[in-house]
């Protein structure tokens, strides 16, 4: 099992990693974003802006939801590692 769980493990915790640093990226988009709906005095530019924060945000939730399940999965097969590790020795 223990063999078996290493590389998923290690796929997941990389995949976690990856999904962070989009929802970082997006979250500095946001940023950006805000900046411009801020300074923008056209309605329609200003409308716009904002609902690409939104759609930032459904993607930063999107991310978050993605990271957390595959942290779930970690902690499975971590916990399924554990008990073999121990028999092991």
């Amino acid at each position: 099992m223990a063999g078996k769980a290493a590389p998923e493990i290690y796929r997941h915790s990389t995949d976690v990693q990856i999904l962070c640093t989009r929802a970082r990226s997006l979250a500095r988009a946001i940023d950006t974003a805000a900046d411009e709906a801020l300074g923008e005095e056209s309605p329609e530019l200003r409308r716009r802006a904002l609902s690409l924060i939104v759609d930032f945000a459904s993607m930063i939730e999107r991310e978050a939801e993605d990271a957390i399940a595959k942290a779930e999965r970690i902690e499975i097969l971590s916990r399924a590692i554990k008990p073999v590790a121990e028999e092991e020795q």
